[in-house]
């Protein structure tokens, strides 16, 4: 083999984001499954958080500054532009508006980016059209993360030809641990965010304790919206029986233990945070914009609004009385992953990022 191509690439990856989120489990499965064929840098927008969940995996510097995640940043891209050119890497790639426009501002070199999540809000607005547009011509190759996503990049007229579109990764190679559920315990897991919907889902709550006096909810992750959900923990008179637990490398270890894992978020892409539950055979419910993307053959998947607690609670009811539905559920899970298993990201991606450094 010709020993140039046989080297390992250097690639540098700019996020955004301060805290963990389903993005970091993604890109923590790319990272191990594309090693030892790429070396990594991580470029990050900030938070220690976030510096620890990559520590030990992968070489990682934080800007550490706030900045709207929506809007890009000067300062982010003098920070971005100063450490690309003081350390160029063979490739660069972006996660998000604020890296991807970071990067295509400051970096002439090969660029691939990655778009995650719904861009409902910048489909809405020209200027923000215009930017993903502008930014996404700069790249080799443009990641859409689900069909809904697709959409919306060709809807601010990104150019389709361009445009691969990915689940997100093999999830198969994580081998799923064997434990003992808990039926009174209902998990979440991601970035505490309103578009999460965890307020949704802390309401549903009160009517789950309802039918099932015992139920308790443990949410894992960090973010802005930590002091709202704790002041509605009091409101709903839920102490005790809803807990925020932070973020936690191990999180999976203890999630697994849990009846059933729920994503009530109001807007995904390929939410990671459910291929990663799936991969680790733990059953999972969605809200309807989960639903499209992860469950389309799952005749028990949720189908009420991220807006409605009373219909979550009582699907949620329905499913941890039902151990048959729970046995549903793994199984369309195992589906999931056995389709995965024939996109994964991480089995292409040496090959789009040898073809964009060539």
């Amino acid at each position: 083999m010709d020993s140039s191509r046989a080297r390992a690439l250097s690639v540098t990856l700019v996020l955004d984001g301060f805290v963990p989120s389903g993005l970091t489990f993604n890109l923590l499965r790319l990272v191990r499954g594309t090693t030892p064929s790429v070396r990594y840098r991580v470029l990050a927008a900030g938070g220690g958080l976030l510096r620890d969940a990559y520590a030990g995996v992968c070489d990682v510097e934080v800007w550490g500054q706030p900045y709207h995640k929506w809007e890009p940043s000067e300062g982010f891209r003098q920070w971005v532009s100063d450490r690309l050119e003081n350390a160029p890497p063979d490739v660069v790639h972006a996660h998000q508006i604020g890296p991807v426009t970071a990067v295509a501002e400051a970096w002439r070199g090969p660029f691939v980016c990655s778009w995650h999540s719904r861009l409902n809000r910048l489909v809405q607005d020209f200027q923000h059209r215009l930017v993903v547009r502008t930014s996404s011509r700069s790249a080799c190759v443009i990641f859409a993360y689900g069909r809904l996503v697709l959409d919306d990049l060709i809807e601010c007229g990104a150019p389709s030809d361009k445009i691969m579109v990915t689940w997100g990764g093999d999830i198969a190679r994580i081998p799923p641990p064997v434990c003992c559920r808990n039926q009174d315990v209902v998990a979440a897991v991601g970035r505490l965010d309103p578009r999460k919907g965890f307020d949704t889902l802390v309401r549903a709550m009160i009517h789950l304790r309802i039918a099932q006096p015992n139920a308790t909810l443990r949410i894992y992750g960090e973010g802005a919206q930590r002091a709202e959900l704790e002041a509605l923990i009091r409101e709903c008179r839920l102490d005790g029986a809803v807990r925020l637990l932070g973020w936690r490398s191990d999180v999976w270890s203890e999630a697994a233990a849990a009846a059933l894992l729920v994503s009530c978020s109001r807007s995904e892409g390929v939410p990671s945070v459910v291929l990663e539950a799936m991969s680790r055979d733990i059953p999972v419910l969605g809200s309807a914009s989960v639903v499209p993307t992860i469950f389309p053959f799952d005749p028990y998947a949720v189908s009420c609004s991220a807006e409605d607690p009373v219909a979550l609670a009582r699907v949620i009811a329905s499913r941890l009385a039902h151990p048959d539905r729970a046995r549903q559920a793994l199984l369309v899970g195992r589906r999931v992953r056995s389709s995965l298993r024939q996109a994964a990201l991480s089995d292409q991606l040496v090959g789009v990022y040898r073809e964009a450094a060539a």
